[in-house]
């Protein structure tokens, strides 16, 4: 569900004068009972605002994990009037429980502590950059730089490299609508007059994301052609083809609201040819309805209805018939023993017979998520750790996925 990367967003599109867009929520119906800690929410403010300030610096999942280290550390050591970092052990007795949770865990507490943030201010949840006022300054500044002679208008192409250079941090597809928004001279439909254009930038944006928002991400043709362009991106030599670690890594920058672990269930599906690559084009066509399942929030109620259901079995706390310690147990051992040198890494094919001696009965779309939870070195070998502290969580996602479609 892409709840968290929305929120953020809707930040910047908050006008003072308009009524604030209302945060996505969870079901109650559904949603498991959690007591917010009272100053919480004030604290995730605080951290937002500081995250959204740094602007351009902070963008990726690792920069922003950097930063909010940095953060809290600096935070523990005003607080307990010390000028110097907090060490780690303080640092780690001073973390509440709900910091160190499972990824899941964390979203879903986050989604609640948002709307209870949102119920404290009054329904609005304010982030202090980018208003309509300020959005609307930023353009204009910029139009007028790029206006030499003056005439308050420019060419498609020169309005175009404005609006980049405005730095709004706005998508290739609302600087599609915008351009397409754009008021024309009478006389030349080349020639854009940005003075008319100003005041509905700001509106057309808060239409097309809350749009874009509830259409888009129910609709699998788009995703499909979304991931095709982010995969497209990374495919230098334009073959169609790209390795099951640099789907994953444009998964993860794609940022269409899955987890880590619900991106490892979507690279289940990343069937390799006999050459170790995937033809990204059938794979972005084959997973858009898995991303929709998982994100759409239709499908996530009634997801969340079987796995309060799914849950409460045995079957839930199994994976191949093994329960989780016995299952890590198993693989810890098989790459131990390939591993002779002791140094935590094996080449690709080492990590994939360790595996099946492990787990036989192991699938061929089973193997494939756990094969994506490492990605290789420059060496082309994989910490066969990450693939240990993970596989049992991994397999337990694709099950319940699994079990959901086919009771659908």
């Amino acid at each position: 569900m892409r709840f968290i990367s929305t929120d953020l967003r809707l930040f910047e599109l908050t006008s003072k004068s308009s009524p604030p867009l209302p945060l996505p929520t969870m079901a109650s119906k559904y949603a498991k009972p959690m007591q917010i800690p009272a100053d919480f929410p004030d604290i995730l403010r605080n951290f937002t605002r500081e995250v959204l300030r740094q602007q351009g610096k902070v963008e990726t999942k690792e920069a922003i994990y950097a930063f909010g280290s940095q953060y809290f550390k600096e935070l523990v050591a005003k607080q307990s009037g010390a000028n110097k970092a907090a060490d780690d052990a303080t640092l780690s007795a001073l973390t509440p429980t709900y910091i160190k949770m499972e990824e899941d865990a964390i979203k879903e507490f986050l989604i609640v502590a948002f709307n209870d943030a949102q119920q404290q201010d009054g329904g609005m949840v304010v982030y202090e950059q980018f208003k309509q006022d300020e959005m609307e300054s930023i353009l204009r500044e910029t139009f007028q730089r790029a206006d030499k002679d003056e005439i308050g208008a420019l060419s498609r192409p020169a309005f175009m490299d404005a609006i980049r250079d405005a730095d709004l941090g706005l998508t290739r597809r609302e600087v599609n609508v915008l351009m397409s928004e754009a008021p024309i001279a009478e006389d030349d439909p080349n020639i854009v007059v940005y003075p008319d254009f100003v005041p509905i930038c700001f509106p057309v944006l808060k239409d097309t994301y809350v749009q874009g928002i509830s259409e888009a991400h129910s609709n699998p043709e788009w995703i499909a052609q979304y991931l095709l362009e982010v995969f497209a991106s990374g495919d230098s030599e334009s073959t169609g083809l790209l390795t099951v670690a640099e789907i994953t890594r444009l998964f993860r920058a794609a940022d269409v609201g899955l987890t880590r672990l619900q991106i490892i269930v979507v690279m289940a599906e990343a069937q390799e040819d006999n050459t170790g690559f995937v033809n990204y084009e059938r794979f972005a066509v084959k997973v858009s309805g898995m991303v929709v399942a998982l994100t759409n929030v239709d499908s996530q109620q009634a997801y969340a209805a079987y796995l309060q259901r799914y849950r409460k079995t045995s079957e839930y706390y199994t994976v191949l018939d093994l329960n989780q310690h016995t299952f890590e147990q198993s693989l810890s051992r098989a790459l131990e023993a390939v591993d002779e040198s002791r140094r935590g890494v094996l080449v690709r094919e080492e990590v994939v017979g360790a595996i099946r001696n492990a787990v036989p009965e192991i699938s061929d779309r089973q193997l494939r998520s756990l094969m994506a939870l490492s990605d290789p070195d420059e060496m082309g070998e994989l910490d066969y750790n990450l693939i240990t502290q993970s596989a049992f969580q991994a397999l337990q996602k694709l099950q319940e996925y699994d079990m959901m479609v086919a009771e659908a």
